[in-house]
């Protein structure tokens, strides 16, 4: 009995885990509040799992810290994929307004590319809390890893999923939910697990 209380046992080990996860998904929302913060942090968030999966110490520190040092960065992909997502949101309304094929042909070649760029969005966060690179490299190498690996692409679809619930009243609440309540540091930690295999690949 007393062996269960041990820090070393399996099941102390996995209610560690879970709090650190927990801990991580609030700092998430709380440092992401404004906006602009979003896909800097979300490259923090990556690294703390990849360290939390490693056991690193002074996790919280560390991801506070990588905060810090992804914010250019963040920004600079801000600058980059939002003029996209916007552009791509208003040609998905637009092509409500006109019929025939040429709506389903607009409504297919929207919900596409957004597909693709959820693809590489997703990829350029994992490639960035892997590797330092300078930006434009690191977007090529982004694309290039993720439009021809087939886990890239569904972690992509993944995401696609989840933003376009977004725009959804009943998904948003949905979304809200599950995020305030380790969804989004679980969903970091499943990419993590699920992307690995391609960078053995390319390391190997």
């Amino acid at each position: 009995m007393k062996g269960l209380f041990r820090y070393d046992n399996p099941v102390m080990r996995a209610l560690a885990t879970g709090v650190d996860v927990f801990v991580l998904n609030v700092l998430f929302i709380l440092t992401s509040l404004p906006l602009i913060t979003l896909l800097g942090n979300m490259i923090a968030l990556r690294i703390s799992v990849r360290q939390l999966r490693a056991h690193e110490g002074h996790l919280y520190r560390r991801y506070l810290m990588a905060c810090r040092q992804n914010f250019v960065l963040g920004l600079k992909m801000l600058g980059v994929f939002l003029p996209v997502l916007i552009i791509g949101y208003f040609s998905f309304v637009w092509s409500f307004n006109i019929t025939g094929l040429l709506s389903l042909y607009s409504k297919f070649s929207v919900l596409l590319g957004m597909t693709v760029w959820s693809v590489i969005v997703n990829e350029m966060v994992d490639y960035c809390s892997r590797y330092q690179s300078p930006f434009k490299q690191s977007l090529y190498n982004a694309y290039k890893i993720g439009v021809f690996n087939i886990r890239p692409v569904v972690a992509g679809i993944i995401v696609f999923l989840v933003l376009i619930q977004v725009f959804n009243p009943a998904g948003l609440v949905t979304l809200i939910y599950l995020g305030s309540f380790g969804g989004f540091a679980s969903l970091a930690w499943l990419f993590e697990i699920w992307l690995a295999p391609v960078y053995e690949k390319y390391t190997a």
